[in-house]
């Protein structure tokens, strides 16, 4: 899987990506690193577990590194999940739906980095 390839599976920008970090290689050493973060599988704990501060801080991390690495639909699912949490009185959220969804995505997203790491 080429690198423009990897991008348009995960709904992600290659351009604004390749401006921060500069170089393909780069690019693949970060997006490799993001295997080993366990931040998606401690979200999906706090939001079945309906821990408004918990789910609140692992989707505003989760958000930003998404973010950096371009990312696109799992940053895109951080920002609804970590938008809904910051009212921390009465989230407006369905816990299990986001769960659900953010996993899946989460999941196909690393499908899509081992394509593109091996």
């Amino acid at each position: 899987m080429t690198i423009e390839e990897f991008y348009v599976n995960v709904q992600g920008n290659y351009g604004e990506v390749k401006a921060r970090l500069l170089s393909d290689d780069r690019i693949k050493k970060y997006v490799n690193m993001f295997l080993k973060d366990d931040t998606a599988t401690k979200l999906e704990t706090a939001l079945l577990n309906h821990d408004i501060e918990e789910g609140f801080a692992h989707s505003h991390n989760l958000k930003g590194v998404a973010s950096n690495l371009g990312l696109g639909a799992l940053a895109e699912i951080s920002i609804e999940i970590c938008e809904a949490l910051r009212n921390t009185t009465t989230p407006d959220i369905d816990w299990e739906k986001s769960a659900s969804d953010m996993i899946e995505i989460y999941k196909k997203t690393i499908s899509n980095i081992q394509e593109f790491v091996k």
